[in-house]
């Protein structure tokens, strides 16, 4: 899950506002299989801020196509290329 601290009346609390799984592919590394942001956390940049680890836990990993279009673009920005990505420019 990706977390985030809140400071909430003194008090931290973990709050979860997405979650991602990852499975292990046939002795050919992982597979990021589905990612999911809450509606309201999309956007704020929590996946660009996990990315650096989860390409260091996982290494060179392959992502489960069918990809919308804001993955497509995701993955361009972050220069992780994909023959999904490279379809599309």
């Amino acid at each position: 899950w990706i977390g985030l601290d809140f400071d909430w009346g003194g008090n931290k609390k973990a709050v979860a506002y997405g979650a991602c799984g990852f499975v292990p592919e046939d002795g050919h590394g992982w597979c990021l299989e589905w990612v999911w942001l809450h509606p309201y956390e999309r956007r704020r940049r929590h996946l660009s801020n996990a990315w650096p680890y989860f390409r260091e836990r996982f290494g060179p990993f392959f992502i489960q196509p069918p990809l919308s279009f804001a993955m497509k673009e995701f993955l361009r920005k972050h220069e992780y290329n994909t023959p999904e990505v490279k379809e599309i420019g």
